[in-house]
């Protein structure tokens, strides 16, 4: 595949079950070598960027990505990089009805799935302004509708700022108004087709 993405595209992912979407966000995200072609970020290739800086660009959200074992209060900012006063934390909690003075053992298994993945929603609301690009992969799997309607909502908000790239491994159609693409992956043949 050859294709370019710019500020302001939302980009939504889909296909069959193993058909690639994680494995491209994970060369996207520079956790798979690359071996053959280029993946780019700002016109430099990604295996030019440290992983701390690639770190800072790139927010990566998987669907059974580890959590640290902290409280949930010292998790989210943590992995927020950034200061978070007790007052943004506190909405933060609320906006997901995540009760935030519960700890994580077992790297999130402790954790329902529910918990686990309102932790990562709230890692989206917490780190997505340093970050130029926004991988979510399948974040909503699992989730009841209520918090699922909550989530696309914050979605429609991030993509709104037309600040960023983002894309989202959706096989929910019509859930956000905003996707301005769409990349289908269908037996190692993938489809870019244009949302606008």
């Amino acid at each position: 595949m050859s294709c370019t993405f710019k500020k302001g595209d939302t980009v939504r992912v889909t296909g069959g079950n193993g058909s690639g979407e994680s494995t491209f966000f994970k060369l996207l995200s520079g956790m798979y070598a690359i071996e053959n072609g280029n993946i780019e970020l700002n016109d430099k290739p990604v295996s030019c960027y440290s992983r701390v800086l690639l770190n800072k660009q790139i927010l990566y959200i998987n669907q059974d990505e580890k959590c640290l074992n902290e409280t949930m209060n010292t998790y989210i900012r943590t992995i927020a990089s950034r200061t978070i006063s007790d007052e943004e934390l506190n909405g933060m909690l609320a906006s997901v009805e995540l009760e935030g003075s519960g700890s994580i053992s077992g790297n999130g298994a402790s954790l329902s799935r529910g918990q686990r993945k309102k932790l990562y929603i709230m890692k989206l609301i917490a780190a997505a302004s340093r970050a130029s690009v926004i991988l979510l992969d399948e974040v909503t799997a699992g989730l009841d509708a209520e918090t699922t309607d909550k989530f696309y909502a914050l979605l429609d908000d991030i993509a709104e700022k037309d600040d960023r790239i983002m894309f989202f491994v959706d096989h929910t159609e019509g859930k956000s108004a905003l996707y301005t693409k769409t990349l289908e992956f269908d037996g190692g043949n993938v489809e870019i087709r244009s949302d606008i």
